[in-house]
């Protein structure tokens, strides 16, 4: 489709800006207000891993990009957390449907988002894991 101005495959026919289609960086663009609603600080990250989501789309479904339930699904997974929005995009390519069974699961609970894991305190670190005693080691003590 070419663009306001420009005769379509010498149809003559010029097509309306309104029904062309959108660049990648105007998708970018347009996505980052709802990036930044949904992720604050961590705006650039999740528009790559959302345009990464549009290239991995169009070479599954030869689409420009996803559909707008599908992206609406995947920030909704994604509850506000950079990590959940690698796996919900990547879910959206590899099996859409489980994407949608996973937003419905979240919407039947009334809530907007899942509550995300607490984040580690400084950066690198990963959350301590406590290990439990063990009944062979405490039974060999006296």
């Amino acid at each position: 489709m070419v663009r306001d101005g420009a005769a379509g495959a010498g149809s003559g026919v010029r097509v309306p800006r309104s029904v062309a289609a959108l660049s990648r960086h105007e998708r970018r663009e347009a996505t980052r207000d709802r990036a930044i609603r949904e992720l604050g600080d961590d705006v650039e990250p999740a528009l790559d891993l959302i345009e990464l989501l549009e290239l991995a789309w169009h070479d599954v479904h030869e689409d420009a990009a996803p559909p707008s339930e599908v992206l609406d699904d995947v920030w909704l997974v994604a509850a506000g957390d950079v990590g959940r929005l690698a796996s919900a995009a990547r879910l959206a390519v590899t099996d859409r449907r489980h994407l949608r069974l996973a937003a419905d699961e979240v919407r039947a609970r009334g809530t907007t988002s899942i509550v995300p894991p607490p984040r580690p305190t400084r950066p690198g670190a990963l959350p301590r894991r406590t290990r439990e005693p063990s009944s062979s080691s405490s039974a060999a003590r006296p």
